[in-house]
């Protein structure tokens, strides 16, 4: 049976594949080039007829001035060559990519290891489960880069169905080749309340302080039951849902679907979920990688595969 499992180390040569950063020439216009990590500029770029909203780079890594006013079909491009509606990021967040040694991508630790994770599975028809996705950003990744792989997809929040979609059709990708679960990932099934507050949603814990957004209730999918009922095993799943991930981990364990996820990859909110996780994953999953405040990310990272 092929499996995945990471061996070896992140060769500067599997990097060099991958990063693909566009630099400014004269004009305010990117054009495309590869660079070795840690020596390539970054930019953004737009669509002919949204100059006016152009973020301008002021030396290397620095926004002069952010955007006011962002036009529809405005784009930007990733340095690893992803393509999103400009609409759907925040300016702190593209801020954060514009800095410097971040290389104009998303979570440059998690990405390296994501890229890492990818590479140590052997199937060509790699599966990936999205636990919090966002606006699709390693879904999108990941398909661009398989053209075999298949993603399920766990969002809840309507601008971001909305935008795993818009961007998924924006890169050329076949949305037949991604399951778009609407609802929160949960402990049983039914009807949660959560938070709005766009990156930061989440679903809110009873008894605990009030969090920031608008509340209401959204569907809830049982995420062991939903293992459970695959064929066959995620050779890599990502977890990021805002202060939950140590009770999804742990429903997943307690349930006997340990198994059915072979890697993960996890982005922790706060020391105590940190720890906890470590502590959920430790006896089923060997730890490849932790760190509690990884740079240019606002999460924790542990990288965790099939013991």
């Amino acid at each position: 049976m092929r499996s995945c499992r990471l061996t070896g180390g992140l060769s500067q040569g599997h990097l060099n594949r991958r990063l693909t950063t566009h630099r400014f020439d004269g004009s305010g216009r990117a054009r495309g080039n590869t660079f070795a990590p840690g020596t390539e500029p970054v930019a953004v770029t737009s669509h002919a007829d949204a100059d006016a909203c152009e973020p301008r780079i002021q030396g290397e890594g620095t926004i002069e001035a952010m955007t006011q006013t962002i036009a529809e079909n405005e784009t930007y491009l990733f340095g690893n060559g992803l393509e999103v509606f400009r609409h759907h990021l925040l300016d702190f967040q593209v801020s954060r990519y514009l800095s410097d040694g971040n290389r104009n991508l998303h979570e440059p630790v998690e990405e390296d290891w994501f890229l890492r994770l990818i590479d140590s599975c052997d199937r060509p028809d790699l599966r990936f489960c999205d636990i919090g996705g966002g606006i699709g950003y390693y879904t999108l990744l990941l398909l661009k880069l398989r053209a075999e792989a298949e993603a399920t997809v766990f969002e809840f929040l309507p601008a971001h169905i909305s935008a795993i979609r818009e961007n998924l059709a924006l890169n050329g990708i076949s949305p037949g080749r991604m399951t778009l679960i609407e609802a929160a990932a949960h402990v049983s099934d039914g009807v949660v309340e959560v938070s709005d507050s766009d990156f930061s949603s989440h679903v809110v814990i009873e008894d605990a302080p009030v969090a920031k957004g608008t509340r209401h209730r959204v569907p809830a999918r049982d995420l062991a039951a939903l293992l459970a009922a695959e064929p066959a095993p995620f050779d890599i799943a990502k977890l990021d849902v805002q202060g939950g991930e140590a009770t999804l981990l742990s429903h997943v364990v307690e349930s006997g679907q340990a198994g059915q996820i072979r890697n993960w990859i996890i982005g922790t909110h706060g020391e105590a979920i940190f720890a906890e996780c470590l502590d959920i994953l430790s006896p089923h999953w060997r730890i490849l990688h932790q760190d509690p405040n990884p740079p240019h990310q606002p999460d924790g990272l542990i990288v965790a595969t099939l013991a």
